[in-house]
């Protein structure tokens, strides 16, 4: 087994780290689309995690993400992570089609 030695980090690398995180996600967007492709919710990913977590602290949690992914599947919704790059357009980086079929 092999030893690793503890690393120090300033206090200005770990800033420095969170700014660059915040960044990345600040280039990407969360957008859930209703069956007809109307933006229901478009934000960034950094406000979408940040509301998650904000949300899991909530008493009875478990409740409201279960009626929400009832809500969801009833209405059809498709979530989609766009990836905003340099020249204003977008690439799709993850495509999520939620949809039920009817059995």
């Amino acid at each position: 087994m092999t030893e690793q030695k503890p690393q120090s980090l300033s206090g200005e690398t770990i800033i420095e780290r969170g700014k660059e995180i915040v960044e990345m996600g600040n280039q990407r967007r969360l957008i859930i689309r209703r069956e007809n492709g109307e933006p229901l919710i478009d934000v960034s990913l950094t406000v979408a995690v940040g509301a998650g977590v904000v949300f899991f602290f909530l008493p009875i949690s478990w409740v409201w993400l279960l009626v929400a992914v009832v809500v969801a599947v009833a209405m059809k919704l498709r979530i989609e992570v766009l990836r905003e790059v340099g020249d204003g357009g977008t690439i799709e980086m993850k495509h999520k089609n939620d949809e039920v079929e009817d059995v």
